[in-house]
């Protein structure tokens, strides 16, 4: 039995899924204004999409590579963390 199939003998929580993946697709912009929301955002969108991946068998992985438009490189990859990037001149 595939875990679609599984999945969807349980009413409620399937309910409750629509409903926060509804949500979480509302107020995704607020990560526009709020950078510091990003984090969660980036990790809740890459689960909800590897979740639908594996019950609905769609392959999207293209959307889940969009979402490493908000990984912070500059802040991953610099040498001292202490300080902040340096601006453009």
């Amino acid at each position: 039995m595939s875990l679609g199939v599984w999945a969807a003998r349980f009413h409620w929580p399937n309910v409750a899924l629509s409903f926060a993946s509804v949500c979480f697709e509302l107020f995704f912009p607020v990560v526009l204004f709020v950078p510091r929301l990003a984090p969660p955002f980036l990790l809740g969108g890459v689960c909800m999409h590897l979740g639908i991946y594996f019950t609905m068998k769609a392959p999207f992985f293209e959307m889940v590579a969009v979402f490493l438009v908000w990984v912070p490189f500059e802040k991953l990859f610099r040498d001292d963390p202490g300080t902040k990037p340096s601006a453009a001149p």
